[in-house]
């Protein structure tokens, strides 16, 4: 999402006793239990394999093909149980299969909601202070432009686009570029 959105995203993530309740319900199901691991394989996998003398299969993904494909893949190679996420419970649901749903604690909850506000404040901090320099910006005679190194405008006041008024959208012409 953070590669999608451009914008600072919240993650919420499961603490190892949110995992390890969802793995104690999955084994009531069944001792063949896949996970769903963002990213890289933890290292509590094998430990909580031992603890509840179950077999756990790591599903290993980053994007949400490879979470479907690796959910999949571990249902065919013999996993009876999934534990993971919610679109993990509908991928499984969808084949067949049970799910788990780990539900992160009310810490963790907490925790990100905590900062989400800090995000969301330094956010709304910024958005004033660059009001604050538009502000200034618009206020002032002489015509003020910035531009990136690959000819993009990511600044312009009013003045400069009464000087130039040729100066439309978000790109330098060529000719204008020899002006300036």
């Amino acid at each position: 999402m953070r590669k999608q959105l451009h914008r600072p995203v919240v993650t919420i993530a499961n603490d190892h006793l949110s995992v390890l309740k969802s793995l104690i319900r999955a084994k009531e199901i069944s001792t063949k239990i896949a996970v769903t691991c963002y990213d890289h394989i933890p290292e509590w996998v094998g430990v909580f394999a031992e603890l509840l003398n179950v077999t756990i299969t790591p599903i290993l993904f980053t994007t949400t093909r490879e979470h479907v494909q690796g959910i999949t893949q571990a249902i065919r190679q013999g996993a009876e149980v999934i534990v993971g996420g919610g679109i993990c419970s509908e991928v499984a649901k969808g084949h067949g299969c049970p799910a788990v749903i780990v539900m992160p604690s009310l810490g963790t909850l907490e925790r990100a909601i905590d900062e989400a506000i800090n995000i969301a404040n330094s956010m709304r901090r910024d958005n004033e202070r660059l009001a604050w320099i538009n502000g200034v910006m618009e206020a002032m005679q002489n015509g003020i432009i910035g531009i990136t190194q690959d000819n993009k405008i990511f600044l312009k006041n009013n003045a400069v686009c009464q000087f130039l008024p040729q100066l439309k959208g978000d790109s330098l012409s060529a000719s204008l570029r020899k002006k300036l």
